[in-house]
């Protein structure tokens, strides 16, 4: 036997109930996805524009080793590096390629000197035995502001 609510205490029948559901459901999920949409579009112009940005001054890079020397007995690597170009650089590294395939990086202590436009600094990095080259750059312009040496006849040619 069916029991009937008392009077005043109905409830809503169970498929309006299902619609509401449905349309609540629709409403949030358009309105999230308008929202994503809008968040996307501008973090990716806003990366865009930064990359344009890093591009566009490091594309005035220009570093030089000005004299580069391996001393053997303390196993150490001394280097002049020269800021040429127009753009300020730091966090300097350094590649040191024993071989083909036996590269080491090195990170010289003084590595977040900042150097402006005509501006030298002197690095020093460690060196396990003679290299066959070097190289040194700029982190903040890691492809525009690489420059090499090679190690020959006990001196490098930079």
């Amino acid at each position: 036997m069916r029991k009937s609510a008392p009077p005043g205490k109905k409830g809503i029948s169970p498929l309006i109930a299902a619609v509401l559901l449905i349309a609540f459901t629709i409403t949030i999920a358009t309105f999230l996805a308008s929202w994503s949409t809008t968040f996307t579009r501008s973090k990716t112009e806003e990366f865009s524009r930064t990359g344009e940005e890093i591009t566009a001054e490091c594309q005035y890079a220009r570093l030089v080793i000005e004299n580069a020397v391996y001393d053997g007995d303390n196993g150490k690597i001394t280097a002049v590096v020269w800021n040429m170009g127009k753009t300020d650089l730091s966090d300097f590294q350094f590649n040191i390629y024993y071989s083909d395939v036996n590269i080491t990086k090195a990170t010289p202590s003084n590595y977040n000197v900042t150097l402006k436009n005509g501006d030298f600094a002197t690095f020093v990095v460690n060196a396990t035995t003679a290299p066959q080259k070097i190289q040194v750059r700029s982190l903040l312009c890691p492809t525009e502001s690489i420059y090499s040496c090679i190690y020959t006849g006990n001196k490098f040619n930079c």
